[in-house]
């Protein structure tokens, strides 16, 4: 699958709209930002996800244990190319401060 034509911007921005829609709404998390980041080759493909937790949503402890469900894959649909699957990489997963943290998809 060829993605060398989508910009980072445009895949970080269909991501969070995916994400938002397919999980977050499913655990309580309404707002991420995210940043594509890409190999020097530009086929590996991996998303950085920030994650703003309020008090009761999922902490970072749940996602680095894997103890959410639903959430290992994201679906993204990219104009032009296709479904594209991203799979959750729990180890990945990094606190930021108290309440927000970063997870990791790449595509699958």
């Amino acid at each position: 699958m060829d993605l060398s034509k989508v910009s980072n911007e445009e895949m970080a921005d269909l991501f969070s709209s995916a994400f938002i829609e397919q999980v977050g709404s499913t655990i309580g998390i309404e707002e991420v930002e995210a940043e594509c980041v890409r190999s020097v080759e530009k086929k590996d493909v991996k998303i950085e996800l920030s994650v703003f937790g309020m008090a009761g949503s999922p902490s970072a402890d749940d996602w680095k244990k894997n103890k959410l469900k639903n959430v290992s894959k994201v679906v993204v649909d990219v104009p032009r190319i296709g479904k594209v699957n991203f799979k959750l990489f729990p180890s990945e997963t990094v606190n930021l401060d108290t309440n927000n943290y970063l997870v990791v998809y790449k595509i699958s």
